[in-house]
């Protein structure tokens, strides 16, 4: 019997129960607009939806009360909960699909969302999925004590997350890591006063503008956490991790889109631009994100137009011209601010702006210059 008609034998039962006959029909298209145990009067048959593609019909001839209805709904939607594998399998098991799809396909993968919030027991309180990774003590790569270390590992993430280990996976090259689940609670028991939504200064009320400043507090107050538990797991475990850090979730609802943005994370360290940080966090680098979906011949297409005037395509700026150019950049083209920021003259900057300019044929002093080369030096400077 197939998973998606897991509801026939339990509609046959009830049948059986209450002496009336039924007949399962298809719909012509998926039918996502109701739900399961939802009834309608269709002439003179009542239907009941089953799921996406099926529903039961049952005859109006035969006594079918509002009692019998309700009792039907009731019943399916019990079983179906318990039909559910329990949330951390399930979660597990979409971070592992996720795992190995390519950055721009990872949001294709949004529909799961519908299996991750039927799962038994999935988390109501707010939180953030978090992925940590680990390059266990080197004789323990191929096996030889890891169990001393993980054994380690799993009492530090219980310290600092009590209940928060949702399991362990392996990444694509074999190395070993973990999920867990920080609630938003913990993170304002940690920051002495909560700086998300969980305390009574933040009322249901708030604007738009106060939410993202929280979101930016519970960031903050994240990479704090997770450097401090890096630090514990190289001390006592003898473990080197690096942390992703999704979205926030604020139900079973956001599940999908949480363990999207924590592999979409994970995949930023590629970008040679996050070499030195070992805590990827999705939504602080946007302009990566949007990089990172962008599929390879889009990419190709980008660079082909934005190389079609320069001296030398494919050209790659030495090391001091690319510090300029960041400069400029973070200092929004201010050419005095980002001489004062690099330590540099501001006749040296100047001068190095001008050899960019020569080089690639684009003057960084003008957006649209800047924006171009900034962005076709980034894609060049992924992994």
């Amino acid at each position: 019997m197939s998973e998606e008609l897991w509801w026939r034998p339990h509609l046959l039962s009830w049948s059986e129960a209450v002496g009336l006959s039924f007949t399962v029909g298809s719909y012509t298209n998926p039918h996502r607009g109701r739900h399961l145990g939802d009834w309608w009067r269709d002439r003179d048959q009542w239907k009941v939806h089953l799921d996406d593609s099926h529903y039961a019909v049952v005859e109006a001839t035969q006594q079918l009360d509002d009692r019998l209805r309700k009792s039907l709904s009731w019943t399916l939607g019990v079983l179906q909960r318990e039909a559910q594998p329990p949330w951390r399998q399930a979660l597990l098991q979409v971070f592992d699909d996720c795992l190995v799809l390519q950055p721009d396909e990872l949001l294709r993968n949004l529909s799961v969302s519908r299996s991750l919030i039927l799962a038994a027991g999935a988390p109501r309180e707010p939180g953030y999925l978090v992925w940590l990774n680990f390059t266990p003590p080197t004789s323990t790569r191929h096996g030889a004590g890891q169990e001393d270390w993980q054994a380690g590992a799993n009492q530090i993430l219980e310290a600092v997350i009590p209940g928060g280990l949702i399991g362990w996976l392996l990444a694509s090259d074999g190395s070993p890591s973990a999920v867990v689940y920080y609630p938003l609670q913990l993170l304002a028991d940690d920051a002495n006063e909560g700086p998300s939504a969980v305390g009574d200064s933040h009322s249901r009320a708030e604007t738009e503008v106060g939410a993202s400043l929280r979101v930016d507090d519970d960031l903050r107050w994240l990479r704090q956490v997770f450097t401090d538990l890096i630090l514990n797991l190289e001390l006592d475990a003898y473990v080197r991790a690096e942390v992703a850090i999704g979205c926030r979730v604020n139900g079973p609802a956001d599940l999908a889109d949480g363990v999207v943005s924590v592999v979409s994370a994970w995949h930023m360290r590629g970008w040679k631009a996050l070499a030195n940080d070992n805590i990827s966090i999705w939504g602080e680098r946007p302009v990566l994100t949007l990089l990172q979906a962008a599929s390879a011949p889009v990419v190709d297409w980008f660079l082909r137009a934005a190389e079609r005037n320069t001296p030398q395509p494919g050209l790659r700026l030495p090391a001091d011209l690319l510090q300029a150019l960041d400069g400029v950049m973070v200092a929004n083209l201010n050419v005095s601010e980002a001489a004062r920021m690099l330590y540099l003259h501001r006749n040296t900057l100047l001068h190095r702006i001008e050899r960019i300019r020569q080089l690639t044929g684009y003057d960084i002093r003008n957006f649209e210059d800047a924006l171009t080369l900034w962005l076709m030096h980034l894609l060049d400077r992924k992994d």
